[in-house]
């Protein structure tokens, strides 16, 4: 069906030929200009045309829809590859790698350093140590302790190395919770509504710190997990 428009365009000209070496020029010009829609349109329409109907077309598309995180498009495409070999293998493997479909590309593909990595982005660390060799941990704190460490204000986020929010997150706290208490230990009955008001404010925003903490350190860890995989991947030097 993806080549369906492409044979109705190019039916008025099928009778009078159409230069395919131009086609393919054109194709490969609107790829270097980063026109990489029309370009795909150029390169399905040779493909269309051409009496064998390459697969290396094929697997050039699906290369560009990799490259523009379109996964899907290229799983796609790869259906009208001829001859399933282990280039196609590689390569269909590898879409469905981009497309987070980690436990379909290893499936696809028994290759030990593309498993590894298969388990490495799905953060399965110590299995992906058993196919890529001692590739260590990532640095990860204990969401529990920012939450404990924020019963002082601001102290699970200091624990999750964001200072500035933990200097606010303390500001916050102490700002409200200082006319909280001066309301309160002053006897009037006018004095005692502000100390509820501030109080009720001030509890608010010490309880929203101590959650604070707990998502602090859980955005730190996967922000360190992220930069550990990305890490490990450079090192590799595997093209995917």
């Amino acid at each position: 069906m993806i080549f369906l428009l492409i044979a109705l365009a190019g039916n008025s000209n099928s009778s009078a030929g159409i230069d395919l070496s131009r086609t393919l020029h054109f194709a490969e010009r609107l790829e270097q200009d980063g026109d990489y829609f029309r370009a795909i349109t150029e390169y399905k329409r040779y493909w269309f045309y051409s009496q064998d109907r390459p697969d290396s077309i094929i697997y050039h598309i699906a290369g560009i829809y990799i490259k523009e995180d379109l996964p899907d498009n290229a799983v796609d495409i790869l259906k009208y590859v001829k001859n399933k070999d282990s280039t196609y293998i590689r390569i269909y493997a590898t879409s469905y790698f981009r497309a987070g479909d980690y436990g379909k590309a290893r499936e696809l593909w028994k290759d030990k350093t593309f498993t590894g990595l298969t388990y490495l982005y799905q953060r399965r660390f110590d299995k992906a140590g058993e196919y890529l060799g001692d590739i260590g941990r990532p640095d990860k704190k204990s969401p529990f302790l920012g939450a404990v460490f924020s019963i002082f204000p601001g102290g699970g986020k200091f624990y999750a190395r964001r200072k500035f929010d933990g200097i606010m997150s303390l500001i916050s706290v102490v700002s409200l919770g200082i006319p909280a208490y001066y309301a309160y230990t002053d006897t009037t009955a006018n004095n005692k509504i502000k100390a509820y008001i501030y109080g009720g404010i001030s509890l608010f925003f010490y309880l929203g710190n101590i959650y604070g903490g707990w998502i602090a350190v859980k955005v730190y860890n996967d922000k360190s997990e992220e930069n550990f995989i990305h890490s490990v991947a450079v090192n590799i030097k595997w093209d995917y």
